[in-house]
């Protein structure tokens, strides 16, 4: 079962999606509570892959929990946070990286089977005419829903 925690929805509509994969994420105590809390923000998160082939999350920023007892010094708003994918996962998105026109981004980040997990996207950049092409798909489908619903 998955709770969703947060979708980040402009990724749709900024970029083109090629390839969807689940990730585990290594966190300290009152980074979990504060990501249940939804006290995060990845609007300008990154996913790269290190030198000794770890995903890695950058610009991923978690606000300190409230009631955490650690002091602020030890808590680090912009820390870099590994990421847990199978090795074949790994070198499938090494290989869609090494392609200069695309980039991992986080989409959702979600709770299954009580593990924090993030939806990361290999995504390339839509042009201006393709985000406007998407813009009237969707006011499209949304009118025939529209128009469906007068009709029944």
């Amino acid at each position: 079962m998955k709770k969703l925690i947060s979708i980040n929805k402009k990724i749709d509509y900024e970029y083109e999606i090629r390839e969807k994969f689940e990730a585990g994420m290594v966190l300290f105590g009152d980074e979990v509570k504060s990501i249940k809390n939804s006290s995060f923000d990845m609007k300008d998160s990154y996913i790269k892959i290190s030198a000794e082939s770890e995903v890695v999350l950058f610009n991923f920023k978690i606000s300190q929990y409230k009631k955490s007892n650690l002091n602020l010094l030890k808590h680090k708003l912009n820390r870099s946070i590994k990421l847990l994918l199978k090795k074949s996962e790994i070198q499938k998105l090494n290989s869609l990286l090494k392609e200069k026109i695309y980039t991992a981004v986080p989409k959702k980040i979600f709770i299954k089977n009580n593990f924090i997990k993030i939806e990361i996207v290999v995504v390339r950049g839509k042009k201006k005419y393709e985000k406007k092409e998407s813009i009237k798909k969707k006011e499209i489908k949304k009118d025939l829903q529209k128009n469906y619903k007068l009709h029944s």
